[in-house]
């Protein structure tokens, strides 16, 4: 049953909080999380809510409107303050993980750091403080990260190392790790100390830094063919895809070669790269799509493809991680996007409509599936029973019962911004500003955090060198 509490400052208004949200409240132990401040961001957030789902009532439907509603109700003040609690100010990144924060064998990564950054300009977080995270945050957490970033790279490759993981991780970690921190670092108007692989040389030419594969075409033919589409497009499409900067720096040949080879490979009944439409087919195509909104080359098939995705985010099958519910709203985005700027935008109004048409549905199956991977303190996890120890191979977290940056970000405003996108209709802020002064208020008083864990006695074997080339 709800509680009710009575916030003074708002007259006649009452906020309903969840028995959940009264013991997050009562049990956070922070100063800046009381429960006046709380109220105050509900009632702001929940008015600023509901003057956009008027507005898209003529857009999308009243029947839609209201599964949309319904969608935002799960995402509540805990998810930003468990996030804000992950900062390190003495290393100047986030951690991945609770767990990882309180075991001694873990530190903050650059790819959780950058998902939240990037999380506080999706979700409205800093909607009143300014138009990037770049322009939003504190002074001194700018020079944190940008410490933090930096200090990471390698001067001999250009690429970006965490020191608990070492240089032995698989390409996917590398490749992300190298466009996340590249990223941050040029958002603040900064540059890495050393060259990196994406750099051009003086006379245009590709980095010698590349991977030999990107550097000579016969070897890119040969690295393409070692992939299994047909069975394995998402490892397949993972592995290319994380690559994609690396690809765009090796020059026009190298990404011709790319599309042709997908072109070739590419199903042309139902626009994916293997026979079956399901989640794992549709997870190719999500990373896939990427790829061609990211280089800029029209995706064959879109319409075909569009049509997969409906149906597997329709799709009964059980989830075992969110990028299930996630990818089909992402690759209806990227290749609606692709059509209208490499294509055909007519044809991409017209499935667009065909989503409209089952927007109710699309919104409330969606919305089952999240709550899957909802936890108690209102972060989300990669699975529906949590046991994130992983990101790519790489030692995040002990895989307790808890949420994860990476999976908080997806079911959030990953599944929100995507759903908005392919709908027509105005990004809806998660949070107001209320909200953000709440987050920043608790990272500016963060305390180094107490140590609770030691390292697990798996940690060594998942940065063992051997096991890591077993996994690539």
């Amino acid at each position: 049953m709800d509680n009710i509490i009575n916030c003074n400052d708002c007259i006649s208004k009452k906020v309903h909080l969840s028995r959940e949200r009264m013991d997050f409240i009562n049990m956070s132990g922070r100063n800046e999380v009381t429960k006046e401040r709380i109220v105050e961001a509900i009632i702001s957030r929940e008015d600023m809510r509901s003057r956009y789902y008027k507005e898209i009532v003529p857009i999308i439907g009243k029947d839609a409107a209201v599964e949309l509603e319904r969608l935002y109700d799960i995402y509540d003040e805990r998810l930003y303050v468990w996030m804000a609690t992950l900062w390190d100010p003495k290393i100047g990144g986030f951690y991945f993980s609770s767990s990882g924060r309180d075991c001694d064998a873990f530190l903050p990564d650059i790819e959780s750091t950058v998902q939240i950054l990037r999380f506080t300009e999706s979700s409205g977080l800093i909607s009143g403080m300014g138009k990037t995270y770049a322009q939003a945050v504190p002074g001194s957490m700018r020079e944190s990260l940008l410490k933090f970033a930096k200090g990471l790279q390698d001067p001999e490759d250009g690429f970006f190392y965490h020191p608990q993981w070492g240089k032995n991780i698989i390409t996917p970690r590398r490749s992300r790790d190298l466009r996340w921190a590249t990223d941050m670092i040029s958002r603040f108007g900064d540059k890495p100390y050393y060259p990196t692989p994406i750099d051009k040389n003086d006379d245009g030419s590709s980095s010698a830094l590349l991977p030999k594969y990107l550097q000579d075409i016969n070897e890119w033919k040969n690295y393409l063919a070692s992939f299994d589409m047909k069975t394995k497009s998402y490892w397949s499409a993972n592995m290319i895809s994380s690559q994609a900067i690396q690809i765009g720096a090796a020059g026009p040949e190298f990404i011709n070669t790319l599309f042709q080879w997908l072109a070739d490979c590419q199903r042309s009944d139902n626009g994916l790269w293997e026979p079956q439409v399901n989640y794992a087919s549709v997870n190719g195509l999500m990373k896939l799509s990427l790829l061609y909104s990211n280089l800029g080359v029209c995706m064959p098939n879109a319409d075909k493809a569009i049509k997969s995705a409906i149906t597997v985010a329709l799709s009964n099958e059980p989830i075992v991680f969110c990028c299930q519910f996630y990818n089909p709203f992402a690759t209806m985005s990227n290749v609606l996007e692709n059509m209208r700027l490499h294509g055909d935008e007519f044809e991409a109004h017209k499935l667009q409509k065909i989503i409209l048409e089952r927007a109710a549905d699309l919104i409330r199956v969606t919305r089952e599936k999240v709550l899957t991977c909802k936890r108690a303190d209102g972060s989300f996890s990669y699975n529906p029973e949590p046991r994130s120890r992983l990101s790519q191979k790489a030692p995040v977290g002990l895989g307790l019962d808890e949420g994860d940056v990476n999976a908080s970000a997806i079911c959030s405003t990953g599944v929100t911004s995507n759903l908005c996108k392919v709908l027509g209709i105005r990004r809806i802020p998660i949070f107001c500003d209320k909200d953000a002064k709440i987050f920043f208020d608790i990272i500016d008083n963060a305390i180094q955090t107490q140590k609770i864990y030691v390292k697990p006695d798996w940690f060594d074997d998942a940065i063992n060198p051997n096991k890591i080339r077993e996994m690539q």
